[in-house]
C-alpha cells in the first residue's frame, strides 16, 4: 500500500506538470486560463451587484458573460465610448489586469451618485471623459475593484489592486488577456417605458455593440457592461499553485484510511496473440511461449496502472516477481517501509 500512497501523490504532481505543459501552448494555454477565469464567474458578478449600490436602487441583475482571450491592444475595442479603462495589478506577482466601464455603466454610475436610481443617466460626449468624469470613475472604480478581489483570491488565487491612470499605456502593450464580461441588466417589466423619457439606450453611441448576442438571456435588457481582464500567464501560473496546494495538502486521517483500501496488484509475465483457428487447436499438454525471456522484464500494475517493472524468480516452490525500477518516476517505498524483496532464485 506504500506504493500507492505514492502513487496518488506522483499522478497529482504529473497532472500539475501536464498543465504546465499545456499552457506554454497558445490553445491549451487559453483554455486552462479562461477555464480558471470562468471558475470566478459567478462570485464576480454577485460581489459587483453588492458592491454598487446604485443597481440596487435600479433592481439590476449582474451576469456574468463567457471568458474569451484577446490581445491587450484589443481590450474593450467593442465597448461603447466613452470607454473608462482602469489598470490594475493581480496578485501575486503584481501581473498585469484591467478593467473597462462602457459608457452605459457610466451614465448609470454618476446618475447613481446624484441620488437617483440610474434610470436618467446623463449623456455623455463619445469623444471622452471631461476632467470631473474621470475623477470620479477613478473614484468608483476603485470600490469596485475592492468589491472584485475578494471573490478573485477565493477562486483563482489573484487579489487586485486598482493603479494609478498613468499606468494606462500599458494597455498597448503585447500580451494576452483573459477577459470577461460582466453585464449589468433588468428585467423588461422593470424597465422603464421609453415615452417616459427615462434611460434609453439610444442616448449613447451603440452601448450594446460589443455584447456578443449569445450572451444574452431570453429576458431582460443589458444596461450597462463591465469587462474585467486578467493576464493569461498569471491565471495559468494561479491555476498551477492551487494544482499543487491540493496535491500537498493531504488530510493525515484519509492517508490512514486509504492504507487499509485494498487493490488489486497483477504481474503481467506476457502475452500471445493467436489466431482463433490456432485457438481451436489446443490441447491438453500443449505449451505457449510468452514473448519475456526467463530473466526479462515483466510489468506490476495496480488497478490496471503500470507502475514498477519486475524480474520473475522463485520463492521456494513458488512463483514471485522481484521489484526492480518504477514506471515514469514512479517513486518506491512510502511511509511504512514494506518487506524487502527476496534475493533471485537459481
Amino acid at each position: 500500500m506504500a506504493a500507492e500512497d505514492e502513487r496518488g501523490g506522483t499522478h497529482g504532481g504529473e497532472m500539475v506538470r501536464a498543465e504546465n505543459l499545456i499552457a506554454l501552448t497558445s490553445e491549451g494555454g487559453n483554455a486552462l486560463a479562461e477555464e480558471a477565469m470562468r471558475r470566478a464567474a459567478a462570485a464576480l458578478a454577485q460581489n459587483l451587484r453588492r458592491g454598487v449600490s446604485v443597481l440596487g436602487k435600479r433592481r439590476a441583475m449582474v451576469v456574468a458573460g463567457e471568458p474569451t482571450t484577446v490581445r491587450a491592444s484589443d481590450f474593450a475595442k467593442d465597448l461603447a465610448g466613452p470607454v473608462h479603462i482602469v489598470p490594475i495589478a493581480a496578485d501575486p506577482g503584481g501581473s498585469r489586469a484591467m478593467m473597462a466601464v462602457d459608457a452605459p455603466t457610466i451614465g448609470l454610475l454618476v446618475e447613481g451618485a446624484l441620488g437617483g436610481d440610474g434610470s436618467d443617466p446623463p449623456k455623455l460626449n463619445p469623444k471622452g471623459l471631461t476632467g470631473p468624469q474621470r475623477a470620479f470613475m477613478d473614484r468608483i472604480a476603485d470600490g469596485i475593484v475592492k468589491a472584485l478581489s475578494p471573490a478573485m483570491a477565493r477562486n483563482v488565487g489573484l487579489s487586485l489592486t486598482k493603479l494609478a491612470p498613468h499606468t494606462m499605456n500599458e494597455r498597448s502593450a503585447d500580451g494576452a488577456l483573459v477577459q470577461l464580461p460582466l453585464y449589468i441588466r433588468e428585467s423588461v417589466a422593470a424597465a422603464p417605458a421609453s415615452t417616459g423619457g427615462g434611460f434609453s439606450l439610444d442616448d449613447f453611441d451603440s452601448p450594446d455593440a460589443g455584447a456578443p448576442a449569445a450572451a444574452e438571456p431570453e429576458e431582460g435588457v443589458t444596461i450597462g457592461t463591465i469587462l474585467l481582464a486578467v493576464s493569461k500567464t498569471a491565471l495559468n501560473a494561479a491555476r498551477a499553485a492551487n494544482q499543487q496546494k491540493r496535491v500537498d495538502r493531504v488530510d493525515p486521517r484519509i492517508a490512514a484510511t486509504m492504507r487499509e483500501v485494498a487493490v488489486e496488484i497483477v504481474a503481467e509475465l506476457g502475452r500471445m496473440r493467436m489466431t482463433l483457428g490456432q485457438l481451436g487447436a489446443l490441447r491438453v499438454g500443449d505449451t505457449l511461449r510468452l514473448d519475456v525471456a526467463v530473466n526479462g522484464d515483466v510489468d506490476i500494475r495496480v488497478e490496471n496502472q503500470v507502475l514498477f517493472v519486475g524480474q520473475p524468480t522463485t520463492v521456494g516452490t513458488q512463483l514471485a516477481v522481484q521489484l526492480g525500477n518504477p514506471r515514469d518516476g514512479v517513486p518506491t517505498g512510502g511511509e511504512e517501509p514494506g518487506t524487502p524483496p527476496r534475493p533471485r532464485g537459481p
